[in-house]
């Protein structure tokens, strides 16, 4: 039912975030078919998108990257039907 009346795109996003080595890695739970977009933010008020819509192919992503110079970093994920 969720599928058909869109529901589905508002279920949250539980995403797990891991400090390594010089970097960060970022995993979350993802359903096969929907797309994934991640932006990142220093100061919650300008996003950039690390990660332009990709779809899910199976049911986790997983994102790395390096530590930023700024020392702090949000992130946000969407979920769409379309990229």
């Amino acid at each position: 039912q969720k599928y058909f009346d869109g529901s589905i795109l508002m279920e949250p996003i539980d995403p797990v975030l891991t400090l390594a080595q010089g970097g960060w890695e970022l995993f979350w739970p993802a359903r096969r078919g929907f797309y994934y977009r991640v932006e990142r933010s220093v100061d919650l008020g300008q996003w950039l998108e690390i990660m332009p819509g990709s779809m899910a192919d199976d049911s986790r992503f997983r994102l790395s990257g390096p530590a930023g110079s700024e020392g702090r970093g949000f992130f946000r994920i969407t979920r769409t039907e379309a990229p």
